[in-house]
């Protein structure tokens, strides 16, 4: 790693975060930080750099409003906390930061890895659901509902049971081969409660202090072996509660509304789509309607149960496709 020398980070830097440059690979891109993100995987020297994050210590462009404000425009992104700082998105390859004084640098991490990074997945033509995701195999199951369905317990679950996670909270689908699309593996992070880490027996050294006291549920960093390469969307599963594990095939009709429903970028506070956009997401939410059975997952109450989720969910990917 080599010194950062760019005149925008000699100005009164933060003196808790780090002037180094690093490299991470996250949904399929290439990024070069000048701020450390362990949550990523660590990428290797590569002359062609997808997306820049940099330090920025100026006056910055801070939205009117106190708390949160985001001002979205054609070709900039702006989102701002009182408590963490202002990300500026340019283009589709470049963020910077101003961190708000004296925060701390995993608390950087929580809105970045989250609303700011999909605003910038989206500029780049990827469909984002608001979802979990792991790999069975060749074959993904996708978790969609709403908050408190399960979706991170479920990924949870059956990452326990051997499957290699894909993501947890933001899933990005590469539309770049529109006749077969890609999940994009993100990074080797879930988010769960204590009492769900508790029943499935995450510990260690894995989990990560809880970067704020407003954030209930706890970080655990999994080994980077177990986080799937790219795969194609094989199931999406809309999480109901019920009396016991099942799966039913949702209509064309209602599978449709499920996508555009828990769409990650529609729920991005004051995000609208512009004509040619919602255009483009229209289009890649019914592609994958057609393309992939979208499915009803009905999950029992009780977390001793999750065991019957898993089989449930391996049985049915096994029968997909017959094999």
């Amino acid at each position: 790693m080599t010194a950062n020398t760019s005149p925008a980070c000699n100005l009164q830097m933060p003196a808790n975060v780090a002037l180094r440059i690093f490299r991470y690979r996250a949904y399929g891109l290439n990024i070069r930080s000048e701020i450390r993100f362990p949550e990523l995987i660590e990428g290797g020297p590569t002359d062609c750099n997808d997306v820049e994050i940099r330090l920025c210590s100026g006056n910055g462009c801070r939205p009117a409003g106190g708390g949160c404000a985001f001002t979205f425009g054609a070709d900039e992104q702006v989102l701002h906390w009182d408590e963490v700082g202002t990300f500026t998105i340019s283009g589709i390859d470049r963020i910077d930061i101003k961190p708000a004084a004296g925060v701390r640098p995993d608390l950087l991490a929580f809105p970045l890895l989250g609303p700011v990074l999909a605003v910038l997945l989206h500029k780049r033509s990827f469909l984002l659901l608001h979802a979990s995701a792991v790999a069975c195999g060749m074959k993904s199951a996708v978790f969609l509902g709403d908050k408190g369905a399960g979706k991170s317990t479920a990924a949870a679950a059956l990452l326990k049971a051997g499957h290699r996670l894909l993501t947890d909270d933001v899933l990005a689908l590469n539309f770049e081969q529109v006749d077969a699309p890609l999940i994009e593996p993100a990074f080797p992070q879930v988010k769960l409660s204590e009492k769900v880490r508790s029943a499935l027996g995450f510990c260690g050294p894995q989990l990560r202090p809880r970067v704020h006291p407003g954030i209930q549920k706890q970080q655990l960093r999994v080994a980077d072996n177990q986080l799937s390469g790219s795969v194609p969307p094989s199931a999406i599963y809309v999480l109901r509660r019920g009396e016991t594990a099942s799966i039913e095939k949702l209509p064309n009709r209602d599978a449709l509304s499920a996508l555009i429903r828990f769409s990650y970028i529609t729920r991005v506070q004051g995000y609208v789509l512009q004509p040619d956009e919602a255009a483009g997401h229209f289009k890649r939410c019914a592609s994958l309607a057609a393309m992939t059975g979208i499915y009803a997952l009905q999950v029992p109450d009780g977390l001793a149960r999750l065991g019957e989720i898993v089989s449930c969910v391996e049985d049915h990917l096994v029968l997909i496709d017959g094999n």
